[in-house]
């Protein structure tokens, strides 16, 4: 377990830095009255999910999944170039987007802006209760693009530690992904009169620098499996 924790506790504070989330909150502190209880059931309803989440991939469908890794085929490996492929792609399209459309990009956020108009007029009414499920529904929906989590969960997978072990690495995980959150909640509370300024200043930050890391992993990913299914058809023996 020593040997992942390095690993484990890297991908966790990457992914803690999740623009959807840390924005939702951000305007939770910042737009609706009493906004402290709402905040606290937002974080909790986000751990319960993300935890809940990775706590049914590992012990529902693990020790099957760690078995299929060392029984794949060429269809498999087919599929995983397609999808090294498709991750680069997306990767450049971000590049592009980010780096080149320039104009478009500002245009598609003025209408996004529009669009979430009322959506955002509507969380102003939200009690604790709602929050929560609020920071569920938001976790949830970012779910598929939680690479550093999968990442994550597969080294428990792979590493074959016993289930106590695995409890406490995807806790440690999970605590460590809603710390952001706790921190800039903490930031309100001890600094009131100047947070607005400083949560939109933390809020552009965080939406800054997770973009760049979101296009470098999508890379780095993409080029892992277009090399191991490049191994497996030119007989490399990579793995």
């Amino acid at each position: 377990m020593l040997l992942l924790l390095p690993s484990i506790i890297t991908l966790a504070l990457m992914d803690s830095l999740n623009p959807s989330t840390i924005a939702a909150q951000v305007f939770l502190l910042l737009g609706v009255k009493k906004p402290v209880s709402r905040v606290v059931s937002f974080i909790l309803g986000t751990f319960v999910m993300y935890a809940v989440f990775g706590f049914v991939v590992v012990f529902a469908i693990g020790q099957p999944m760690k078995g299929y890794i060392y029984d794949m085929g060429s269809t498999d490996y087919i599929i995983l170039l397609a999808i090294g492929m498709i991750l680069i792609a997306v990767g450049t399209a971000l590049v592009f987007r980010r780096y080149v459309v320039k104009g478009g990009r500002s245009k598609s956020e003025g209408y996004m802006k529009k669009a979430m108009a009322p959506m955002l007029a509507m969380l102003k009414t939200l009690n604790p209760f709602h929050t929560f499920f609020f920071g569920m529904g938001t976790t949830a929906f970012d779910l598929p693009t939680s690479a550093f989590y999968f990442v994550a969960i597969a080294s428990i997978i792979e590493a074959g530690t016993d289930p106590y072990e695995m409890i406490v690495l995807l806790m440690l995980y999970n605590l460590l992904y809603i710390l952001p959150l706790v921190l800039i909640l903490l930031i309100y509370l001890t600094a009131k009169d100047r947070s607005e300024p400083l949560m939109n200043r933390i809020n552009m930050a965080i939406g800054k620098w997770s973009g760049r890391l979101t296009i470098l992993f999508l890379f780095l990913i993409g080029i892992i499996l277009v090399v191991l299914s490049a191994s497996f058809f030119l007989n490399w023996h990579l793995i």
